[in-house]
């Protein structure tokens, strides 16, 4: 995998275009903020409050309030519009990719985004179909190691060994998250893709495609680090430029991934597009185009029989 081809098809993509992708960026921005503004009130105003409490009932009511404020946010914008919203960019990134270098294509524009975000409720599902196995994966690592951390701090009775076998134990977790995080990491832009694959098919889809992939996208991910530390420099504008790159650029990967599974395994899967299967079977046989790394539009040829976004 060529991370380099990637970002490059990516600014290609994006090359005198950046606007509805920044805009739909810098929305998304200020309905986090609009969400977060009340609660963040509410927080600090109880924060400020503990201090001055006379009773231990107001200190655990103003404590209370404090968590419940933040769940209740976290609820709202991280497990309801956040998803839906990544998905949505997800697609205007399909949208980006398939039109680039099409004639006659559909100019994209911010009317592009909101078409896709009415249909992005599939997001939601995502997000927490991805945040159970997330969570199962790291109690299949913790509960076991947390009982031998037990026994083992029990018979030697060294509180030295404890720490340094609870530091490999969340080291432990720690991997198995980033694994599977990275295993599940396609699901979003699987679902932009093809509307007619399931929540739980594009799991399975990201973790075959994905299969011995994982350290090649763990440093397409680290790969942007840079521009992230930038980016807060500039109070967070500079991420309103850099979404667009990194969406653009994991889907393109996407498609890199598709043809290197079709080569290399016996049962072949493609994911269709909805303009050429509305209704018919999620996936087909591969496509005899070769892959090959030397041609920075390889994945054009995926996808070249279609001219717009149609979802």
């Amino acid at each position: 995998m060529n991370r380099k081809i990637f970002k490059r098809q990516a600014l290609e993509q994006l090359k005198g275009n950046w606007t509805p992708f920044v805009l739909a960026s810098l929305i998304f921005s200020a309905i986090s903020f609009i969400f977060e503004m009340p609660f963040l009130r509410n927080y600090f105003r109880a924060i400020s409050r503990l201090g001055s409490v006379t009773s231990i009932e107001n200190y655990y009511y103003n404590l209370g309030y404090i968590f419940g404020s933040s769940f209740l946010f976290l609820l709202v914008l991280g497990a309801i519009v956040a998803p839906m919203f990544t998905l949505a960019c997800a697609k205007l990134a399909k949208s980006y990719v398939e039109n680039h270098n099409v004639e006659n294509a559909e100019k994209i524009t911010l009317n592009t985004f909101f078409s896709h975000l009415k249909k992005s409720g599939r997001g939601i599902g995502n997000f927490w179909w991805t945040w159970l196995w997330l969570v199962l994966w790291e109690f299949a690592v913790l509960i076991p190691g947390i009982i031998l951390l037990a026994i083992i701090t029990f018979i030697s009775h060294s509180v030295s060994a404890a720490y340094f076998l609870a530091a490999i134990l969340y080291i432990a977790v720690l991997v198995v998250v980033i694994n599977r995080s990275i295993a599940y990491s396609m699901n979003w832009f699987i679902l932009a893709k093809d509307p007619s694959v399931s929540v739980f098919d594009a799991m399975k889809i990201s973790k075959n495609i994905t299969n011995g992939q994982k350290g090649d996208l763990f440093i397409l991910d680290l790969s942007f680090l840079g521009w992230a530390i930038l980016s807060v420099f500039t109070l967070g504008i500079g991420f309103l430029w850099l979404l667009p790159y990194m969406q653009t650029t994991k889907y393109n990967a996407l498609l890199y991934l598709i043809q290197d599974y079709n080569k290399r395994t016996s049962n072949p899967i493609f994911v269709t597009d909805s303009a050429d299967a509305s209704n018919q079977a999620t996936f087909t046989s591969a496509t005899d185009s070769k892959l090959d790394e030397n041609n920075p539009y390889f994945a054009n040829d995926i996808n070249s029989s279609s001219k717009k976004d149609e979802e």
